[in-house]
């Protein structure tokens, strides 16, 4: 039997889209009765520039303007490859707007009788 195990990676400007991403992702899951673990928290990312007011003369004179850019990922566990891409497609289709998603799947098959008797292994 084939499984697929994955993670699906959401990054915005804006907590607020992110968070509502992954409630939204978690109760797709339960409908669609795709197993899914807890949401985890990934580092926030700051990126800082500092730009000249004047173009010309003040160069004492600055603003600084930063960019922040919040993450968080669920993994996808022991799912049927065809549910998982349905779960998938249907997830990047409702994703809210302002947020990116990153998928990275995993796919598990058994090993062949003949691969098990070569390598020596026992079950």
């Amino acid at each position: 039997v084939m499984a697929v195990n994955g993670m699906i990676s959401l990054r915005a400007f804006t907590s607020a889209f992110v968070e509502a991403g992954m409630k939204q992702i978690s109760q797709m899951a339960a409908a669609d009765g795709v197993r899914v673990s807890g949401v985890i928290r990934l580092p926030l990312h700051k990126e800082k520039f500092t730009v000249l007011r004047s173009p010309h003369v003040f160069k004492k004179s600055r603003e600084q303007f930063e960019i922040r850019t919040y993450k968080r990922s669920i993994q996808v566990k022991n799912t049927e490859p065809a549910a998982a891409a349905a779960f998938l497609e249907r997830v990047s289709e409702e994703l809210p707007v302002g947020t990116s998603m990153k998928v990275v799947k995993h796919t598990y098959e058994p090993l062949s009788p003949k691969l098990i008797e070569e390598l020596g292994i026992k079950l």
